[in-house]
């Protein structure tokens, strides 16, 4: 980009030079020369411009892509912040809701695969069945987890 800007600057130096030139040509076909001579030098200049500008715009909407994802997964770090991973038994494991303060949401257990997706989908409990996922179909059956309750 500095490069485009730098050949714009001495388009526009060359392009001030020439219109002096033109100020001492006395025939037609010299003048006519350095009028395509000016005519090529501002299309490159115009090219510089747009090169530049889109450069900018691709940079710009690239500073605004990554600006999102960091708020994304700044809000991902501080609410998997309030989760531990726990053995309800068997080898059957979920996040379990540990806020380091107090919270107002009610003890829940979430999903291991869907938190390892940076999703909190809430295991579902089914009376008699167990706990799944609603989102990815993850099943804690009741035989593996007992009575246990998220706490």
């Amino acid at each position: 980009m500095a490069s485009e800007i730098a050949d714009a600057i001495r388009s526009a130096g060359t392009l001030t030079s020439l219109l002096k030139q033109l100020e001492g040509l006395e025939s037609y076909g010299a003048l006519m020369t350095s009028a395509a001579s000016l005519q090529e030098k501002l299309s490159q200049a115009l090219l510089a411009n747009a090169t530049s500008a889109e450069e900018k715009m691709t940079l710009l909407n690239r500073t605004q892509r990554l600006t999102e994802e960091n708020e994304k997964l700044k809000d991902w770090i501080s609410t998997s912040n309030n989760y531990e991973l726990e053995n309800l038994g068997y080898g059957a494991f979920a996040y379990v809701y540990k806020p380091k303060i107090k919270a107002t949401k009610p003890p829940h257990w979430i999903c291991t695969n869907c938190f390892d997706n940076r999703i909190a989908s809430i295991l579902q409990n089914k009376p008699k069945e167990g706990y799944s996922c609603p989102r990815c179909k993850l099943a804690l059956p009741a035989r593996y987890i007992g009575n246990k309750q998220p706490e």
